[in-house]
């Protein structure tokens, strides 16, 4: 079995929806950057465009309507980070609300829960273990507003079956939310709301910008009240990406497609050569045949980027310390989706807030690395890992 055919005019759309600004006397192939930030009116309350550049900016509206496009939604907000677009789907909720999380995401958007938990008794979250379906049988409640997914999760690559769950969830109470982190897999390889979900995230930082030089993060949704409210929130709150930031951002969606084939392509041959390795206890790769969840991989996505992640058979973090510091051109970094080719280990970077119960919880263990294949000759990239394993 194999992916599922993609969309064959994703790289036209991601190229030439995003460049056209609104205005036919500016004709720029590249729409051009407005750093402007206030802009003049002709009398007092007669607004006939742009007010001032929290509240909208031209090149931001286009890279808006590019990933709405790409993501098949009909609304887009770009943020300044990922954790801003994470807290602001927060702002949702209000006191008596019930929200469901996913326990093995994105470290900051768990802390981010724990610490919505933990902080007032006004919202209560539960966690669950979201790759088996059947966990959110009994969770539902009247009052759950929220439902929090990632797939594949960070660091492990467990998948969420997510027309599974969200039909399950809207079955039992159709006013709940449902979020979905798509960063790991961007537009091009899941488009989670066409399974159910109501709001995609993204951290634009990592593979949608793909040059680890932009912060920004994005949300996502065809539900015309939380498009509303989640942009007036931001308005509000004011976590706003600039002008140049979304310049840049529209630029890399240009080159979105052939960057995710070649980090895919990339990550396989990475995956595999480990696989087969003396060193190496389990290879956690969606695209694989040994992965567990490998058949809902290809059932519900159109391929796998460049993170995966694997154990080492010796226990011990001296072992993993060796490794790592015998890699050459390999770079030992937190973040991922660049075009360098990035390894991490999950349970000390960044100085780990979870503690050693979550971390247990979760398989994060002092054996376990987290690799971002990036973009370069893939020949190097497996030499590169041969020789700080062979010792």
């Amino acid at each position: 079995m194999a992916y599922q055919r993609n969309n064959p005019s994703f790289s036209s759309d991601a190229i030439h929806l995003g460049s056209n600004i609104g205005n036919p006397t500016i004709r720029d192939v590249v729409p051009p950057i407005f750093l402007a930030t206030t802009y003049e009116q002709d009398l007092p309350l007669d607004v006939k465009g742009l007010i001032y550049t929290r509240l909208g900016n031209p090149i931001r509206y286009c890279l808006q309507n590019c990933l709405a496009k790409l993501e098949d939604t009909k609304h887009s907000l770009v943020l300044s980070s990922g954790m801003a677009a994470a807290t602001l789907v927060t702002k949702l909720l209000q006191k008596g609300d019930h929200v469901i999380a996913q326990k093995d995401i994105f470290y900051g958007i768990f802390n981010l829960f724990k610490r919505l938990n933990k902080e007032t008794d006004e919202i209560e979250v539960t966690f669950v273990d979201a790759s088996d379906s059947d966990n959110f049988k009994n969770l539902i409640r009247k009052n759950t507003k929220l439902v929090w997914l990632e797939t594949p999760t960070n660091p492990l690559m467990k998948m969420v079956d997510l027309q599974t769950v969200t039909s399950l969830i809207k079955s039992q109470n159709p006013s709940t939310i449902i979020a979905c982190d798509n960063t790991f897999l961007t537009p091009y390889f899941q488009r989670p709301a066409n399974l159910g979900v109501d709001i995609v995230m993204h951290s634009c930082t990592k593979f949608i910008v793909g040059h680890s030089d932009v912060l920004m993060g994005a949300l996502c949704t065809n539900n015309e009240d939380i498009y509303t409210k989640l942009k007036n929130d931001q308005i509000f709150y004011g976590p706003v990406p600039s002008s140049f930031d979304c310049y840049l951002v529209l630029r890399s969606l240009k080159t979105l497609e052939i960057r995710m084939q070649r980090h895919m392509s990339n990550a396989l041959e990475l995956a595999t050569f480990l696989e087969q390795h003396p060193m190496i206890e389990k290879v956690f790769h969606p695209g694989l045949q040994s992965h567990s969840q490998h058949e809902l991989s290809l059932k519900q996505c159109y391929g796998h980027s460049g993170i995966f992640s694997f154990y080492i058979k010796d226990h011990n973090i001296e072992t993993t310390n060796k490794i790592v510091s015998r890699l050459r051109f390999i770079k030992l970094a937190d973040s991922l989706g660049g075009a360098s080719t990035t390894i991490k280990i999950p349970s000390l970077m960044p100085p780990s807030t979870l503690t050693e119960e979550d971390k247990k919880a979760q398989g994060i263990t002092s054996w376990l690395l987290r690799v971002s294949v990036g973009l370069e000759n893939p020949g190097d990239i497996v030499d590169d890992m041969k020789q700080a394993l062979d010792f």
